[in-house]
Parts: C-alpha cells; sequence; structure tokens
C-alpha cells in the first residue's frame, strides 16, 4: 500500500527509473490507499481514505475540484455500504436460482441507514411474516365412526393429506410453533332420521374452543371454522355430538368429514 506525489517517470538512471515505477505501481494498484489524498490524483481518480479506521474507509473520487464519497468499506468484514441509493449491481449472466436454503443470503438496501445490508433468507422470511406452516389436512376414509347420542366424542382422521411439518398424529394438531391458526373442521352423520341437532366443536387443550350448532330435521353434516391462538405445546382436536337419541355415525368420506389447519402470517 502506496501514495505516490505524482505519476510521471522523469527522465532518469535505470535504477532510478525503476524504484520509481515501481512506486507508481504500487500506488495504482493499491488504489492510492492512505488517510489522506494524494498529491498525484488527476480529475477521475479514484483512491481509499483510510482515515476513519479499518470499519470505515472510504471510497473516493476526484472530480477536480472536491472528492465525491461512493461507499464505506468495512475491511474488518469484508463488506461494502454504497453512499448513493441509486447505486445498483448488474446481474446479468446470473445463475437463476429456483429455491434457497435458510442459510443464504439477501442484499437489501436499509433506507434509514442509506446503507447496503445483507440478511439470511430465514431471517428475511421472518422479518416479511413467514410462511403458512405448520399446516396441515386429514380426512376420515377408513370407517364410519359410531358414537352415543348426546355425547361429546373425539373424532377421528386417518388420512393425512398435507402434514407440512409432521405435527399432525393421533387426530390431533400440536404445531410446536406460537401463532394463530386458521383451523376447519367437519363431519357428517350417516343417517338424518330422528337427528335435528348436531354440534362439530374445536377443542384447545381438551376444552371446548369453537362450536356450530346445526339445526334441522333432515341433517347430514356440520362444520366449524375459526382462528385460534396456540403456542409451543398447545393442541387441537375436533369433536362431534348428536341428538338422535340413539347411537350414529360419523361417515367416512373425504369430501365430508375432515380437519385442517395452517400458520396465519401475522
Amino acid at each position: 500500500m502506496s501514495q505516490v506525489s505524482d505519476v510521471s517517470i522523469a527522465n532518469q538512471g535505470f535504477s532510478a527509473f525503476r524504484t520509481e515505477l515501481n512506486n507508481i505501481l504500487g500506488a495504482i494498484n493499491s488504489s492510492h490507499i492512505g488517510s489522506s489524498a494524494p498529491a498525484s490524483l488527476a480529475q477521475g481518480s479514484l483512491w481509499i481514505d483510510t482515515s476513519g479506521g479499518a470499519t470505515a474507509w472510504i471510497l473516493k473520487l476526484y472530480d477536480g475540484a472536491g472528492h465525491i464519497s461512493l461507499g464505506t468499506i468495512n475491511s474488518t468484514a469484508n463488506t461494502v455500504d454504497w453512499t448513493d441509493s441509486s447505486v445498483s449491481i448488474d446481474i446479468t449472466g446470473t445463475a437463476a436460482e429456483t429455491s434457497a436454503n435458510d442459510a443464504d443470503e439477501i442484499l437489501i438496501y436499509d433506507a434509514s441507514a442509506t446503507a447496503n445490508k445483507k440478511m439470511t433468507r430465514a431471517n428475511f422470511l421472518s422479518g416479511v411474516g413467514g410462511t403458512n406452516k405448520p399446516a396441515f389436512f386429514a380426512q376420515k376414509t377408513d370407517s364410519v365412526q359410531a358414537f352415543s347420542t348426546g355425547t361429546a366424542t373425539k373424532l377421528t382422521f386417518n388420512n393425512e393429506v398435507l402434514d407440512s411439518d409432521t405435527k399432525y398424529a393421533s387426530d390431533r394438531f400440536t404445531p410446536t410453533e406460537a401463532g394463530y391458526y386458521s383451523t376447519t373442521a367437519s363431519w357428517g352423520i350417516n343417517t338424518s332420521s330422528d337427528v335435528t341437532q348436531m354440534k362439530c366443536m374445536i377443542y384447545k387443550n381438551g376444552s371446548v374452543y369453537a362450536v356450530n350448532h346445526e339445526y334441522s330435521t333432515e341433517l347430514s353434516s356440520c362444520m366449524v371454522t375459526c382462528i385460534v391462538y396456540l403456542d409451543a405445546d398447545d393442541y387441537i382436536e375436533v369433536y362431534g355430538e348428536h341428538n338422535r337419541g340413539s347411537d350414529a355415525s360419523a361417515k367416512h368420506d373425504n369430501n365430508t368429514t375432515y380437519f385442517g389447519a395452517f400458520k396465519l402470517i401475522t
């Protein structure tokens, strides 16, 4: 790293010529780095001002009258923050990616700090709300499920259509990730005879959280939807109830008896 007083080589002997040439090339090669502007600058010259210390080198352009700051270089972190927000990066020819890992980094511009910053994909997604996961959807397709009249009975759903994070098990959804979840459930009854009331209920941690009542002389199904907050160990299940006066069964078809939930982006 060096600076020189000028970049013009005077007539001289070979030894002195070689020394001066090496000094000039060294200054050019190091971008005229130093704590003050070198005397050799001409209009259009670039140089690096190190007066701010290792974390605040300034890349400057001499325009013939003054020194324009182009960006701040942190030689410790090996990063640069461009001063002008209009500075862009040409990505022509860069291969397009179809996916990214959580540890991959994204370059963004911080308007409040007027500086470029980088963050991981995981942090970026967290900052903009993340994804609608954990999520699951399950259906009852194995067999009818009988339960007594007037008794709240836990419904079973054997066919997992979706279980993004393996959080659905034993007819229970335990997301383990705190947040608000959109939840829906439905069950169909295998007979409408003598049934005038059906209930479909979302249970949270073993207690009723949301319930929908259906009243009719010819009931066939009942559905409930809700938004529920679940923390790290909360869980939800589905219960059904009817007033037939004798046993009835929940249908085992994927159109009528189902249970699903997904995390909301908030």
